[in-house]
């Protein structure tokens, strides 16, 4: 069974700077980060699906020990 993320992510340049900037939000625990370098996006959101895959491998963990008692 597989598990989904949603994330919201605004992004704005400056033109003046040749920068982008923005922030990504975890829509379920609204955890938010301010950012100004793209890969800080791709950090955050890896970030967030290992930690589901840690939460989902404990609970399937736990299931198997409850099944064998």
């Amino acid at each position: 069974m597989g598990h989904y993320s949603s994330f919201i992510v605004k992004v704005w340049t400056d033109e003046t700077e040749d920068i982008a900037r923005g922030y990504i939000q975890h829509v379920g625990t609204q955890e938010t980060r301010y950012f100004m370098d793209l890969d800080k996006i791709t950090e955050f959101i890896l970030r967030h699906i290992h930690t589901q895959y840690s939460e989902l491998e404990s609970e399937q963990v736990t299931a198997e020990g409850d099944s064998e008692s």
